[in-house]
C-alpha cells in the first residue's frame, strides 16, 4: 500500500511527509492553475497571521502531473522541476496561495526571531531592567502546514482544479483564459483572448509618456463581440473548455474559427491605424459600432475602407466625447 492509499481522506503534514519520506513541494507549471495573485496573497498572510491555517490544502502526487501531460515547477522560485523527479514532490492543486502565504510569514517570523534575540542579549548586557524588556516574539506561521488528497480518485487533475477554484474562491475570467490557453497553447482563439486580456496599462515613470493601454485589459465580453459579434464567449464556456476541451470553445465559433481570429484583429488594427488607442477600442463602443453595422448589411471590409478616411482630429474627438448614452451618434456622425 502506497502513501496515496494509506492516507486517504486523511489529513496530514506536509513536513512529516517532508522527513519520512523526503517529498517536497511542487506547483503545476504554464497556466494550468491560476497564477499567485498579489492581492490574494496578502490577504492570505494577513487572515493566517491572525487566524492560523484552517483548511488543509489539497495535493497530488507529483507523478500523477506527469502522466496527465502536465509539468512541475519550484513554488518559489518557478523554476522547471525536472519529470524524472516527480516522484519526489506533492503538487498543491488547490491552495497555492496559502501556501506561499505561510512561506512569507515564516521568513518573517524567521526576521522577527533574529531581531527579538538581538534586542535580548542587548537587553541583559545593558543590566537587565525589566521596563527595557523588549517584548516577547510570538511567531504568525503555522507550525505544520496541513494537506489531503482529493477525495474523488481518477479524475482529471485540469477539472479537478477548474472546478475546485470555480467552487471556492472563484476565479476570474482571466484565469479561466489562461488555464485554457496553457491547456490548448495552438489554440488561436485562446492565444487572441489571452493576448489582448493581458494588454493592461503600466503607470508611466515620471515624465514617461501614457502607454494608453487599457487599465484592466480587454473584457472577456468585448473580446468575444470581436470574434463573434456577440457576447457568448463567456466565462462558462472558459470554464467548460479547461473541463471538457476544445470542442466547447469551437460550438460557439463555428467552423473557421482561425478566419474569425484574424477577421478580429484586422478590425482592431483598423481602429488604430484611424487613429484609435487600444484604451479606446477596449471600451467595447467600437466593436459595438461595427457589429450594428454589419447587422445593418455592411460588411467589415467596407467599414475597413472607410475607417482609412478618418482624421486624426475626428479620432480624438470621438474618443473624448463617447460615452455610453452616445457612442453609437458620435461614432456615426464623424464615420461616413
Amino acid at each position: 500500500m502506497n502513501a496515496k492509499e494509506s492516507m486517504k481522506n486523511e489529513v496530514f503534514a506536509l513536513e512529516s511527509r517532508e522527513v519520512n519520506e523526503g517529498k517536497k513541494v511542487a506547483f503545476i507549471a504554464g497556466g494550468i492553475n491560476r497564477d499567485i495573485s498579489k492581492a490574494n496573497l496578502n490577504g492570505k498572510v494577513k487572515s493566517i497571521g491572525e487566524h492560523t491555517h484552517y483548511i488543509p490544502l489539497v495535493v497530488v502526487d507529483g507523478e500523477d502531473v506527469i502522466k496527465a501531460g502536465l509539468s512541475l515547477k519550484d513554488p518559489i522560485s518557478g523554476l522547471p522541476i525536472d519529470s524524472s523527479k516527480a516522484k519526489d514532490y506533492l503538487v498543491i492543486i488547490e491552495g497555492q496561495h496559502r501556501y506561499m502565504a505561510i512561506m512569507e510569514l515564516r521568513e518573517k517570523d524567521a526576521k522577527a526571531k533574529k531581531n527579538y534575540e538581538t534586542a535580548m542579549k542587548k537587553w541583559q548586557k545593558d543590566g537587565s531592567k525589566s521596563e527595557d524588556k523588549p517584548e516577547e516574539y510570538t511567531p504568525k506561521a503555522p507550525t505544520l502546514i496541513k494537506a489531503i488528497y482529493p477525495l474523488v480518485e481518477d479524475e482529471d487533475i485540469r477539472i479537478m482544479i477548474s472546478v475546485m477554484n470555480n467552487t471556492s474562491v472563484k476565479w476570474n475570467k482571466g484565469d479561466f483564459a489562461k488555464q485554457a490557453y496553457a491547456a490548448y497553447p495552438d489554440n488561436e482563439v485562446l492565444k487572441f483572448i489571452v493576448k489582448y486580456m493581458d494588454m493592461k496599462h503600466q503607470k508611466a515613470k515620471r515624465g514617461g509618456n501614457d502607454d494608453m493601454l487599457p487599465n484592466g485589459g480587454f473584457s472577456l465580453t468585448t473580446l468575444s463581440k470581436y470574434l463573434i459579434y456577440s457576447s457568448k464567449i463567456n466565462e462558462s464556456v472558459l470554464a467548460d473548455t479547461c473541463k471538457y476541451g476544445e470542442d466547447v470553445l469551437e460550438n460557439k465559433m463555428g467552423d473557421e474559427p482561425n478566419k474569425l481570429v484574424k477577421r478580429a484583429e484586422a478590425i482592431i488594427k483598423a481602429g488604430l491605424d484611424a487613429g484609435f488607442t487600444y484604451r479606446f477600442l477596449a471600451k467595447g463602443f467600437f466593436i459595438d459600432w461595427i457589429v450594428e453595422k454589419n447587422n445593418l448589411g455592411t460588411d467589415y471590409t467596407k467599414l475597413i475602407e472607410v475607417l482609412r478616411n478618418v482624421k486624426k482630429e475626428d479620432a480624438n474627438s470621438i474618443m473624448k466625447e463617447a460615452q455610453k448614452h452616445n457612442f453609437m451618434e458620435i461614432l456615426n456622425e464623424k464615420i461616413k
